[in-house]
C-alpha cells in the first residue's frame, strides 16, 4: 500500500510539473511575441524582418495590449508572467485559529488603526480650535506636519522619493485641492459643533463612497451593501435632529468634508488603477505613484495651496484679535507650546 501510494504521488507530481511547464511555455511564447512587437520587427512569412509602418505599428500595439489584457483578466500578474515564476505570498501560508487569514487580520487592523487615529485627530483638533478658533491656520499646520513627515521619510531613504513629471502634477493637483477642502471643512465643522456630532456626520463616508464609485468607477454596490447603508443614514439623520449643539453650518461643513474626502479617495483609486494598468498591461511607459507617494504628493500640493487660503480666511481676523489682546501670544487661551503639540498630533 505504501509503495502504491508513493507511485501515485510521483505520477501526480509529474502531471503537475508537465502542466506547469506547458503554462510556462505558453507564457514564454506570448512574452517572446510581445518583445518582438515592442522592438518594431515582425517576421514576414519566416523569410526576414522589416520595420513596421505606422498602421502596422498601431495594429501590433493593439494585439500586444489585448494579449496582456487577457492575461490580466484571467488573474495572471504580468510581472509573474515575465519572470515565469509565480511565488506564493508568505502571508497566504500562515494559518491562524478559526480559519482566519492573516491578510484579512492585517486589513482589519489597518481599518481599526485608521478609525482610532481619526478619533484622536478630531479630539485634539477640537482642543486646538477651542483655544485658537482659526480653522484656516489650523488646516495649514496639519498639512505642513504631513508634508514634513514625508520629507523626513524621503530624506532618510525609508521611502524612495518619486520623480514628478508635468503629467503627474496635473493629475495630482485636483486631488490636492479636494484634500485641502476636506481638511478645511472638517476643521470648520469642529469649530462650529461638538466633536461627537462631527464624527457622527462623518460616519456617512461609506454612503458617499458608494455613490462616487458607482458614478466614476462603474462599481455598482450589491444589494446587501446598499441595505447596510440604511441604518447608517437613518442613525445620522436621527442624531442630527436630536443633537443639542446642532447648527446648519456645522452640518454643511461636515457633509462637505465627506464629499471632498471620498471624491478624493475614488479619484485616487482611479488614478492608481489606470496608471498601473497602462504601465503593466498596456506596455506604456508611465511613472506610477504608489499609495504612499501619491498621498504624500497630494498632501504637499494641498499644503502649498493652503497658504493663500489661510491668509484670506484668518489673517485679517487674527491681526484684529492680536491688536485687541496686545500680541499674538495673548490670542490663544492655551500655552503656545501645548497648542503646537496638539496640532502636531492632529497632523
Amino acid at each position: 500500500r505504501r509503495l502504491r501510494l508513493r507511485v501515485m504521488m510521483e505520477r501526480s507530481g509529474r502531471r503537475v510539473c508537465i502542466a506547469e511547464a506547458g503554462r510556462t511555455e505558453n507564457f514564454e511564447e506570448e512574452s517572446e511575441a510581445s518583445r518582438a512587437e515592442e522592438t518594431g520587427e515582425v517576421s514576414a512569412g519566416g523569410n526576414g524582418t522589416g520595420p513596421l509602418d505606422s498602421q502596422d505599428e498601431e495594429t501590433s500595439q493593439g494585439r500586444r495590449f489585448e494579449r496582456r489584457k487577457r492575461q490580466f483578466s484571467s488573474g495572471r500578474d504580468i510581472a509573474s508572467v515575465r519572470s515565469k515564476v509565480t511565488e506564493r505570498s508568505v502571508l497566504s501560508r500562515v494559518k491562524l485559529p478559526f480559519g482566519i487569514k492573516l491578510k484579512t487580520l492585517g486589513l482589519g487592523s489597518l481599518f481599526a488603526g485608521w478609525y482610532i487615529s481619526n478619533v484622536y485627530f478630531n479630539v485634539y483638533n477640537k482642543r486646538v480650535l477651542n483655544a485658537f478658533p482659526y480653522p484656516g491656520i489650523c488646516t495649514l499646520i496639519h498639512l505642513s506636519v504631513g508634508t514634513l513627515c514625508m520629507a523626513v521619510i524621503w530624506g532618510l531613504r525609508l521611502k524612495k522619493a518619486p520623480k514628478i513629471k508635468t503629467t503627474t502634477l496635473v493629475a495630482v493637483l485636483p486631488l490636492g485641492a479636494l484634500h485641502l477642502l476636506g481638511f478645511a471643512f472638517t476643521n470648520a465643522s469642529l469649530g462650529s459643533v461638538a466633536v461627537s456630532f462631527t464624527h457622527t456626520i462623518k460616519a456617512l463616508e461609506p454612503f458617499f463612497t458608494a455613490i462616487f464609485s458607482a458614478i466614476i468607477l462603474g462599481a455598482i454596490p450589491s444589494v446587501i451593501s446598499m441595505l447596510a447603508l440604511v441604518p447608517i443614514v437613518s442613525g445620522v439623520i436621527l442624531a442630527s435632529f436630536t443633537e443639542a449643539s446642532f447648527t446648519w453650518g456645522g452640518l454643511v461643513f461636515a457633509l462637505g468634508s465627506n464629499f471632498s474626502f471620498q471624491l478624493r479617495n475614488v479619484l485616487s483609486k482611479q488614478y492608481m488603477t489606470t496608471k498601473a494598468y497602462e504601465s503593466q498591461e498596456g506596455g506604456m511607459n508611465t511613472d506610477v505613484l504608489d499609495q504612499v507617494n501619491l498621498f504624500a504628493c497630494i498632501t504637499t500640493c494641498a499644503c502649498v495651496m493652503m497658504f493663500p487660503v489661510a491668509y484670506f480666511l484668518d489673517a485679517g481676523r487674527l491681526q484684529q484679535a492680536a491688536a485687541a489682546a496686545g500680541g499674538l501670544a495673548s490670542v490663544a487661551t492655551e500655552p503656545t507650546s501645548r497648542l503646537l503639540w496638539w496640532s502636531f498630533l492632529a497632523g
